[in-house]
């Protein structure tokens, strides 16, 4: 009989170590959306620039306005440059600046060709984070930078009423000259996702 008590008093004691257990693990799960950014990488190969992200927080559009950002700089193709840069930024940098878009891609452009030599090319480009406006006080910044613009070249709304999501990466860039290789690390690139078009700070 008290083998018998032994054995019952075993097996349940047994059961609520198990439930016991199922409940930490409970507890300790984590839902696919809460991993912290770089848990998961997607790839985009079939660009111009391979790419490399979180495609829970970036989308493709976004990163695919990003290569073109980089390789408008690579190529000297203005009109690919001026198609990620917002509205009414090239008039403004043209009347503040005294220096037209044109410059300012050959000046980025050049900056490279310092470091690196001619005839660079960008390989990859690998967003290591990314955050948003919690994250980085900058963004606010271009945002009132831009709407003071949108004001003054008098649009029908401001720059952040057109703006669905803003965010920022930090990147490792691959880029090559013949067989020589360079990295740029924790390059800070903003992104202003407008819907139908995709702006690209740096």
């Amino acid at each position: 009989m008290k083998k018998i008590a032994a054995l019952i008093f075993t097996v349940i004691f047994s059961a609520v170590l198990l439930c016991g257990c199922n409940d930490d693990e409970k507890e300790k799960s984590v839902a696919y959306e809460d991993f912290e950014y770089g848990t998961t990488v997607r790839q985009i190969l079939n660009g111009n620039i391979d790419l490399y992200f979180d495609g829970r927080f970036l989308t493709d559009e976004e990163m695919n306005a990003v290569s073109d950002y980089f390789y408008a700089i690579e190529t000297g193709d203005l009109e690919l440059f001026k198609s990620v840069q917002p509205e009414y930024y090239a008039e403004a940098l043209e009347k503040h600046n005294g220096s037209s878009l044109e410059n300012y891609l050959n000046d980025a452009k050049n900056d490279i060709v310092k470091a690196t030599g001619e005839n660079f090319k960008f390989v990859s480009i690998e967003a290591t984070d990314c955050g948003d406006s919690s994250a980085d006080e900058g963004i606010a910044d271009i945002i009132d930078m831009l709407n003071d613009m949108y004001k003054e070249y008098k649009a029908e709304t401001t720059f952040e009423e057109t703006v669905k999501d803003s965010k920022f990466i930090l990147a490792n860039m691959t880029v090559t000259v013949g067989e020589t290789e360079y990295t740029y690390s924790d390059k800070l690139v903003y992104i202003f996702n407008c819907g139908d078009d995709i702006y690209i700070l740096s």
